[in-house]
């Protein structure tokens, strides 16, 4: 027999052997870590901990294995197929299995035979797993135990144990686009009358046994508290007219993050950084399965002349009023950075027509167009269905903007071609949006009886008109949407003195320029990490503020103190924290025995909290002293959390600067009006993971508790059977503030090389998980940001989501960069053996 696999895609999984049943009332713990940095620092974290105890039931799935064509090639009129159907005892106890014959498969079939008089039209042909002497099922059908061998252990299917049935199909049908079907075992004469219905009810059948799969108690010790279950399952191809033509489609992706020149009163030194990411994507479309991307022609110069060359090509502009910044793109492994003079704006080629690149970087001002090139070719290869690659990344300087700012537009393209297509077709993608190849709002516009899909690949030039409103590639309508980055200035602030962030004095808050912030994180010891409020220790942590004078006379006895949020909040109606306890006081949100250590030079003052006193302890404050006109001084500021303080919280401390016009170091701000505030806040780790699950039925789809969402603990009754899904979901967010929309130059805490690990072995006291060993990793792994990957030990299984059923152990989401207070979730599904 020539095994030849469809390539329809009907192929859907074979199961590897499953581990013993997971045994009634087994406690499934699973909790995620995490460890991210800031920057200098490195942070862990811990999500809560879900439990599940699983419930005992007896279980029976049937499952499409896929099939093989005895000839090869594609399905015709005559053809012997072989459809296989996996059985497997999801319960949590033995049982035999009732398997129906040719006579009862026959009267299910459509466009084909199954012949009765052929004793090996339906043959057990595996046991667990493991091949075996094919076993010929009568045609009218047969449990295991009355064909029970020595290699299939008297017939029993205990717990998660499985057979592999094989069906033989002569095929009838004689139109193309003909249906040639397969259907074992039958539940629509079963509650509810639907077919291919998975561990259902076998006492509610009201038709004949002879085409149905169902249990028989295999043990008479105890009865299942759910009866003896049922399945069915089919296997439908079509008679074939013409070979599916694989399409790769390609998503592109697009965001920016905006930077504060060292001029925060201009807009004409800031700057634009560019993340592009893409997937190949591993969804089929009608009569085009998934294909893998290769590259396509583009004019390239190497340094010896431009020539034609056969390259995947990520390219996007630098955009009207900005000018590259000189650093070398920040490419993927195997990606080359390449540029380009010719001008999106001022002609009508695309990157893939007429227009040079070259690896040899020109000078700035000249380069208008920026690419990443990747060879397909051998050794390399095409990109195949399911490939994430991130973090293309380039800077540009808004030079050409007005001095008050300005926004800024730009779209991201990738041209390729699928791998194979002898008529070299054009992939094409703009960014902006999730749509593949251009397609509007998930419409895909191939007719597969008629052609290919044609690219149309515009000049590069973004529209600001069509934006991606949201920025996070979220866009509709037709083709891409273009990435709308809006670059304000810094209104001056008002005052003589200005007190605030590290080299930006003049920073605004969300309210004023007293309100103004630099947010920082503290390191929790491993001992005390834990999930948000637990009770922490955390080490401590400086600031950088900066003072400057403003005016045009010296300004004398420039003092520092910290200072009561509730005072601070009275004195600039600005924000100087969070009221979590909604008790209209702020003074409570900052823990009693935090020390705060100001430092200028050899000076340097302590103080303690305390709710009611405030600051209290050092009688002689810090003094800058004089600062001339334009003049400005850096100092620090050390906080120290006290033991105890509850992490993942924003702690706010108010740093006051103001001109002592008496010396006697207090601040009275009725005579001592020259004064101004910044806010430093402390965060005892800033990554919040919450880790919560929900129960699906076994076809994967239908939700059994909690009633809707995702729960973090569930009651006595809310037991998963073996068979069914566990889904489980960690959130996670960064906690820190954002940058005001009526403000900026503000310090944010941005997460960097966010790596959340789910491990399923249990390595107590670390990792309390023991998920993998009981439960088994089922497809549909998602992760909102970032890239996935696939462990079985320690062994990497790589990127794209592994098969059904196979040997996954851990999971690996990790997200290059997390910025102020934005979230994600990633999704695993496990079914419970």
């Amino acid at each position: 027999m020539v095994a030849a696999i469809a390539a329809s895609g009907a192929f859907h999984f074979l199961s590897p052997v499953l581990a013993e049943g997971t045994a009634a009332g087994t406690n499934i713990i699973n909790r995620a870590t995490a460890s991210y940095g800031d920057g200098t620092n490195t942070f862990d974290a811990i999500s809560n901990e879900v439990r599940i105890v699983v419930e005992e039931v007896r279980g029976l799935t049937i499952t499409d294995a896929g099939f093989t064509d005895d000839n090869g090639g594609s399905i015709a009129t005559n053809d012997e197929l072989y459809f296989d159907f996996l059985i497997t005892n999801t319960g949590n106890a033995s049982a035999y299995v009732y398997v129906p014959g040719a006579t009862a498969l026959d009267g299910l079939a459509v466009g084909g035979d199954i012949n009765a008089a052929d004793a090996t039209s339906v043959q057990i042909i595996e046991f667990n797993g493991a091949a075996i002497t094919p076993i010929n099922v009568p045609a009218g059908g047969s449990s295991t135990q009355a064909l029970a061998t020595a290699q299939f252990s008297g017939g029993v299917l205990s717990a998660d144990q499985s057979i592999k049935v094989r069906v033989k199909m002569d095929v009838t049908a004689t139109n193309a686009g003909d249906p040639v079907k397969v259907q074992f075992g039958t539940t629509a004469d079963n509650t509810p009358n639907t077919e291919n219905q998975q561990n259902i009810a076998y006492s509610t059948d009201t038709g004949s046994n002879t085409s149905d799969v169902y249990t028989i108690d295999a043990d008479a010790v105890l009865s299942p508290i759910n009866g003896e279950r049922e399945a069915a399952a089919s296997h439908e191809e079509f008679l074939s007219s013409a070979a599916a033509k694989p399409l790769a489609q390609v998503t592109l992706l697009m965001t920016s993050t905006t930077a504060q020149g060292a001029n925060v009163s201009s807009a004409q030194d800031d700057t634009i950084t560019y993340d592009l990411d893409f997937r190949v994507e591993n969804n089929s479309q009608p009569g085009f399965p998934a294909g893998s991307l290769e590259g396509t022609t583009i004019q390239l110069n190497t340094g010896s002349g431009v020539a034609p060359a056969q390259r995947i090509l990520v390219a996007t502009t630098v955009p009207p009023n900005t000018v590259w910044d000189g650093n070398t793109p920040t490419a993927p492994a195997g990606w080359t950075p390449v540029y380009s003079t010719d001008d999106a704006y001022a002609g009508t080629e695309n990157p893939v027509n007429n227009v040079t690149w070259t690896t040899v970087a020109p000078a700035p001002g000249t380069v208008k167009r920026i690419g990443f090139i990747y060879n397909s070719a051998a050794p390399n290869g095409a990109l195949p269905p399911g490939t994430t690659v991130n973090d293309f990344k380039f800077t540009v300087i808004t030079s050409g903007l007005p001095a008050t700012g300005g926004t800024v537009a730009n779209i991201g393209q990738i041209f390729g071609e699928t791998f194979g297509d002898p008529g070299n077709k054009l992939v094409y993608d703009e960014s902006g949006d999730q749509d593949p190849n251009n397609y509007d709002d998930g419409i895909f516009p191939p007719n597969p009886d008629v052609s290919d899909f044609v690219a149309n690949p515009k000049t590069g030039a973004a529209d600001p008109g069509d934006p991606d409103t949201n920025g996070n590639n979220s866009g509709t309508g037709p083709d891409g949407e273009s990435n709308v980055a809006t670059i304000t200035t810094l209104p001056p602030a008002p005052g003589a003195l200005l007190n605030g962030p590290n080299g930006v004095p003049n920073a605004t808050g969300p309210t004023n320029a007293n309100d103004d912030f630099t947010n920082a994180a503290a390191t929790v010891p491993t001992a005390d990490v834990g999930i948000q409020g637990d009770p922490s220790n955390p080490n401590s942590i400086t600031f950088t503020n900066t003072v400057r004078n403003t005016i045009a006379t010296n300004l004398d006895t420039v003092t520092l103190i910290p200072y009561a949020p509730d005072a601070a909040k009275a004195l600039t109606v600005g924000i100087h924290g969070v009221d979590r306890d909604s008790d209209n006081s702020l003074n409570d949100e900052i823990p009693d025995g935090t020390v705060v250590t100001i430092t200028f030079g050899a000076q340097t003052a302590i103080y303690t909290y305390d709710e009611t006193l405030g600051f209290t302890g050092s009688s002689t404050p810090v003094v800058i002293g004089t600062l001339t006109p334009g003049q400005q001084q850096n100092y620090s500021v050390t906080v120290d959390l006290p033991g105890g303080t509850p992490q993942l919280l924003g702690y706010t401390i108010p740093i006051l600067a103001f001109v002592d016009n008496n010396g006697n170091g207090d601040f009275n701000d009725t005579t001592e009006t020259v004064y101004n505030f910044t806010n430093d806040r402390v965060y005892p780790g800033f990554i919040n993971v919450t880790k919560a699950a929900r129960v699906l039925d076994r076809d994967g789809t239908t939700q059994l508790f909690p009633a809707a969402g995702y729960a973090e603990s569930f009651g006595a009754n809310e037991r998963p059977q073996p068979g069914q899904f566990i889904e489980y979901q960690i959130s996670y967010q960064n906690i820190s503030e954002v940058q005001p929309a009526s403000g900026g130059g503000n310090v944010l805490l941005t997460a960097n090389n966010l790596v959340i690990n789910e491990d399923g072995v249990e390595n107590l006291p670390a990792n309390p998980n023991n998920w993998a060993p009981v439960t088994t990793h089922r497809q549909n792994t998602a992760a909102s940001r970032g890239t996935l990957q696939f462990y079985n030990g320690a062994v990497l299984l790589g990127a794209s989501d592994p098969a059904s059923g196979s040997a996954v152990t851990r999971y690996v989401n990790t997200i290059p960069s997390l910025a102020p207070q934005v979230s994600g979730t990633f999704t695993f599904r496990r079914i419970v053996d």
